[in-house]
């Protein structure tokens, strides 16, 4: 019956609001935790290239430590060799000169080199800069992330494995609202079919109450003509009332006409018989002419 699974669909989507409303919630935490996630796999990423970035910057710079040390040993090695005894050092102005640095066997470094290494330090410097200054606004913004995800009663420390487990329950709880929903589509669908069935059945409803006052009218009419029938009835004697008399009388006035006729008949063949015969021996009017003479 149509009201028995309007009623049993009714029941069913008595949870329909509420587990709606719980996967909104799933839908929320859901989303938070991909971004979370994303954030903390960006993060690790950013932190990974930062540090790559950084140990390229302290190699380069150790290189150019070791061979600016260089290059000031043999600035040294060429001020040393142009000071003589009595002149002023360019550097501190003493005219005394007892520790002049003493020619050492290593390879002279252009400031043309050292520039360039200069150049490539600057270079891996600005990386390392740009690096740690990007991971630095993922941090940011993966503590603010994290800050929401706590609001909804989540761990940022387990985001992973939060994310699958509410992924999980998310697409269990998907498929039971969408078995609501076309449900609750359904159940449209039968009230529409009951409506219908309702109104039809008033409309017959309709129908019989005005035929019941048709038979009503019907009844009453019949009731009266039948009055008038039987008071007219009594004013027939009562051997014409009865059919089965009424046809043995007149099967009896139509034997008598039909006797009577018979009778008529014969009469009045016998005198037509009687007169013909008269006729015939009568001459005629011609024979007449004929036997009288000839004057």
């Amino acid at each position: 019956m149509v009201a028995e699974k309007i009623e049993a669909l009714d029941r069913k989507l008595e949870a329909f609001d509420e587990q709606q409303a719980e996967l909104l919630a799933l839908n929320e935490q859901y989303r938070v935790l991909a971004d979370l996630c994303a954030l903390q796999k960006k993060v690790r990423q950013q932190q990974k290239t930062s540090e790559e970035k950084e140990t390229v910057y302290q190699q380069a710079a150790s290189e150019y430590r070791e061979l600016e040390v260089v290059w000031f040993a043999n600035q040294a090695q060429v001020l040393a060799a142009a000071l003589h005894a009595g002149d002023a050092c360019p550097v501190c102005g003493s005219t005394d000169h007892p520790n002049k640095a003493a020619e050492a066997h290593q390879p002279a470094v252009s400031k043309e080199e050292l520039d360039r290494l200069k150049t490539r330090l600057d270079g891996v410097d600005n990386q390392y800069r740009n690096a740690a200054a990007a991971l630095n606004a993922l941090a940011e913004q993966l503590e603010r992330q994290e800050e929401e995800a706590v609001k909804l009663r989540l761990n940022p420390a387990e985001a992973d494995a939060d994310y699958r487990k509410v992924g999980e329950q998310k697409a269990a709880l998907e498929q039971k609202v969408a078995e609501l929903q076309a449900d609750k589509k359904n159940l449209r669908v039968l009230k529409e079919q009951l409506n219908v069935q309702t109104a039809k059945a008033a409309q017959l409803e309709k129908g019989k109450t005005e035929l019941a006052e048709h038979v009503q009218q019907a009844a009453s009419a019949y009731g009266a003509a039948k009055a008038v029938f039987e008071q007219g009835l009594l004013a027939i004697p009562e051997e014409v009332r009865v059919l089965s008399i009424l046809k043995e009388k007149n099967q009896r006035s139509r034997s008598r006409k039909k006797a009577n006729w018979d009778t008529c008949g014969k009469a009045s063949s016998k005198s037509f018989n009687g007169q013909k015969t008269n006729l015939q021996q009568r001459p005629s009017a011609r024979n007449m002419q004929r036997l009288q003479p000839r004057k």
